[in-house]
């Protein structure tokens, strides 16, 4: 399968609620790193994962891949989240770093940008 397929995979899945579809595309000795620390070992910590953040109201609205790039084994790809909780709505920019084995995610690390860009100006 090729790359983008499988990420745009493990992205729809988040998007529409899925949590098959998320699974479906990972190893079962994956590791997904967020942006904010907490990791995930192993994809019935995964499934646990998701069912929780599911049941506490969080919902994606918004996943959008922005620009994609690979070498190897290795994917790259940058992109604009939003989500949405019972308390708070919440969107910004990252980027995120896959390893792919065997058609599947083995590996997964985000990056959150803290500001979206934005032309600096000089001060003189």
């Amino acid at each position: 399968m090729p790359y983008k397929k499988i990420v745009q995979s493990y992205v729809n899945g988040w998007k529409e609620g899925k949590e098959e579809k998320i699974l479906d595309v990972l190893t079962e000795d994956c590791i997904i790193i967020e942006s904010h620390g907490p990791t995930y070992r192993g994809k019935g910590i995964v499934k646990k994962w998701i069912m929780d953040w599911h049941a506490q109201g969080n919902t994606v609205e918004k996943w959008v891949i922005t620009s994609f790039y690979t070498c190897d084994d290795l994917i790259i790809f940058e992109w604009v989240f939003a989500y949405k909780n019972r308390k708070t709505r919440e969107c910004f920019e990252g980027v995120s770093l896959a390893k792919i084995r065997n058609d599947k995610i083995s590996y997964l690390r985000e990056y959150r940008a803290t500001a979206f860009p934005f032309m600096w100006q000089p001060l003189s």
